[in-house]
């Protein structure tokens, strides 16, 4: 039974004659005998196509004729010395990826019979140079012609209703588009980073348009969307477009201004908009969604009026223009990220009425020199003001409940645990800061000396990180703790002295200190540490100097033995040249500094060389 069974479902299935590519007259087909039609398919024969290829619209195999009516999948792709293609009318579907990274294609005659145009179809043909997209076709797949970067002209038919997402972004050389009154939607980054589009209309019949979908664009001078369109508008001929629903700003470009009607200022707005050199914010808009002008590049000054009361994260992230700014006193809150990377940034006025400075609010401004914490504020995010590395003044104001910087210390201090939160290269530490907390000083490349108070007991993750002129420290007897990625990346730390209460050392925390070459560790019982602590340091290189009763005991343990010279302190006794032991071989990483088994096979580190084991 089981037999008949098997093949009465065999005899049930279609017949599908020569179901492996056949190369005929230079071009591999597959062949459907039951509907006695063709697929132009991948390649399987090795060979790219060159020079200009002619698809027949019939072709003959075995004395059978069959309709070839589809360019499949990757059918072409990777033929970099294919210039030009012949399609027939016959062939309704060009598949995905067709004609990926065809970079030598100048030329494409699309067909009226063609109705579909699958993802990535024409993605990076870069050479070519226009596109007439006929009315048969409603939709193209994502990215379609993504990164034709050679790309200057497209017509499109009265059929298309949609323009999928990221379909042209990348075509900068594209420098206009004339949309059909068919069209309905555009689909986010439709147009992304189509950096030489000078000018759009978006007709009557759009009711979507996604998020970035003029998302670089920074040539842009002119928006506009005709009479009629129930969804959007741009008003008062302010060169944006305005959803009318809820008055939001949804695209914006150079030339834009800003209409009294307007509330909200959109997510992605005027991201990337680097043309953008000056905006009037009216008193209308009480909302700046997120990104809404992050990476602006050449806006120079801006005034936020105080009808604004929310500006959403990194709004203005990127904004590298900018060197002062006022946030008006209707803000309560300055968001994640909201200013950070505005490297012109010189100085801020934040207003008693904030209360919360987000995590990276200000990370990455970099000519910023001093900043005044409010007594309103209660909330310091993390990181929020890491890599500002010309910060020389930090001060809270008096009356803080949460906050200050007592002594005229230049650093922020939570005063409810005595814990030092931001630091600048003028910070002087306190005796009474019991602990230096997360991202403190992280990124200060300002900083050449700290003096750490022996008050401290805890020194908490990435509290030094990145301060890379940093050349010695002196952790004091009291810190129990170093944790995690502490001074990581302080590529000039020459010196460091770990004082004899330490417990515990995290991972990477004196990784990338590429210079160090004498450390000093008082504790006689071997702390416990992370076999990545001194991750891609030269220890190997450098000397450790421990208590002399303890010397054979760090000797034994990682990675305190992969130290090249190990002294006594105060002995004058050293052990050079050590031979470790087979039971206690060098650690093995990857390259992403994971930890591995000494059998893996690859590029391997130990010791901080690189190995190749097989």
């Amino acid at each position: 039974m089981k037999k008949c069974f098997l093949y009465l479902v065999l005899i049930l299935l279609p017949i599908v004659a020569n179901a492996d590519p056949i190369r005929i007259g230079g071009i591999s087909y597959i062949l459907d005998e039951e509907s006695m039609t063709a697929k132009v398919v991948q390649n399987s024969f090795n060979i790219k196509y060159t020079g200009e290829v002619v698809i027949p619209e019939t072709v003959t195999y075995n004395g059978h004729e069959y309709s070839v009516t589809a360019i499949g999948g990757w059918a072409f792709s990777d033929s970099n010395r294919l210039t030009s293609v012949v399609i027939p009318n016959s062939v309704t579907t060009i598949g995905h990826n067709a004609f990926d990274n065809c970079v030598a294609l100048t030329s494409i005659d699309i067909p009226s019979s063609v109705t579909s145009i699958g993802q990535f179809a024409f993605y990076c043909c870069r050479s070519l140079s226009s596109v007439v997209i006929p009315n048969s076709i409603a939709a193209i797949g994502d990215n379609a012609f993504s990164n034709c970067r050679g790309l200057i002209s497209v017509v499109m038919g009265n059929g298309m209703t949609t323009i999928e997402n990221n379909t042209f972004s990348g075509c900068s050389s594209l420098t206009s588009i004339v949309f059909p009154d068919s069209l309905t939607s555009i689909g986010s980054g439709g147009f992304q980073g189509c950096s030489s589009l000078s000018s759009v209309t978006i007709p009557s019949s759009v009711t979507s348009i996604g998020q970035f979908a003029f998302y670089g664009c920074s040539s842009l001078v002119e928006m506009s969307v005709e009479s009629g369109n129930a969804v959007y508008d741009s008003r008062e001929a302010c060169n944006a477009i305005i959803r009318t629903e809820d008055n939001t700003l949804v695209a914006g470009c150079k030339a834009s201004m800003i209409p009294g009607s307007v509330t909200t200022i959109g997510e992605f707005a005027f991201e990337s908009c680097s043309g953008l050199t000056s905006l009037t914010i009216p008193n209308s808009v009480t909302a700046i969604d997120s990104y809404a002008f992050r990476g602006c590049s050449g806006l120079t000054s801006l005034v936020i009026p105080n009808s604004v009361t929310a500006i959403s994260s990194y709004a203005f992230q990127g904004c590298s223009g900018l060197t002062s700014l006022v946030i008006p006193s209707s803000i309560t809150i300055i968001s994640v990220g909201v200013f950070s990377e505005c490297s012109g940034l010189t100085s801020v006025l934040i207003p008693n009425s904030v209360t919360d400075i987000g995590i990276n609010a200000f990370r990455g401004c970099r000519r910023l020199s001093s900043i005044t914490i409010p007594s309103s504020v209660t909330v310091i995010g993390e990181q929020a003001f890491s890599d500002c590395s010309s910060l020389i003044e930090m001060v809270v104001e008096s009356g803080n409940a949460v906050y200050d910087s007592r002594e005229a210390c230049n650093a922020v201090i939570h005063t409810e645990d005595n814990t030092l939160v931001a630091g600048c290269k003028a910070s002087t530490i306190p005796g009474s800061v019991t602990a230096i907390g997360e991202f403190a000083f992280d990124g200060c490349s300002g900083l050449d000396a700290i003096s750490i108070p022996s008050s401290v007991t805890v020194i908490d993750r990435n509290a030094f990180s990145s301060c890379v002129n940093l050349s010695s420290v002196v952790i004091p007897n009291k810190v129990e703790i170093i944790s995690d990625n502490t001074f990581g990346n302080c590529s000039n730390l020459t010196t460091l002295t770990i004082g004899s209460g330490i417990r515990t050392i995290g991972h990477y925390a004196f990784g990338l200190c590429e210079k160090l070459s004498d450390v000093y560790c008082y504790t006689e019982e071997v702390p416990a540490t992370s076999e990545e602590a001194f991750f891609l340091s030269p220890v190997e290189e450098a000397t450790l100097h421990v208590p002399s009763g303890s010397i054979d005991i760090y000797k034994e343990t990682p990675p305190w033995m992969y130290f090249g010279n190990i002294e006594g302190i105060g002995t004058g006794v050293s052990v050079s040249s050590i031979s470790k032991p087979a039971t206690a071989p060098a650690a093995t990483y990857n390259l992403q500094g994971q930890h591995v088994s000494n059998n893996y096979r690859g590029i391997v580190i130990r010791n901080a060389k690189k190995y190749i084991v097989k």
